[in-house]
């Protein structure tokens, strides 16, 4: 969740990815930052140890390794 613009919620099941912005929806865990901070972890130059996590934090680091860096 972008602490400074919109929100989006994104699942990972059985190696699917979808997403969809909204409010945050019953998840798991919920990773919270500036937007660019987020970027960053998609782009593995973040460690989601950086951000604010709610809820599992192994589903939190999970999701942070899906998407191996460019």
């Amino acid at each position: 969740m972008a602490t400074d613009g919109p929100s989006f919620n994104v699942a990972v099941s059985q190696g699917v990815v979808s997403a969809s912005p909204g409010k945050t929806f019953q998840a798991d865990a919920t990773i919270s930052g500036p937007k660019a901070d987020l970027l960053g972890l998609l782009l593995g130059r973040v460690d989601v140890a950086d951000l604010t996590i709610a809820g599992d934090e192994t589903a939190a680091r999970r999701f942070a390794t899906t998407f191996p860096p460019p």
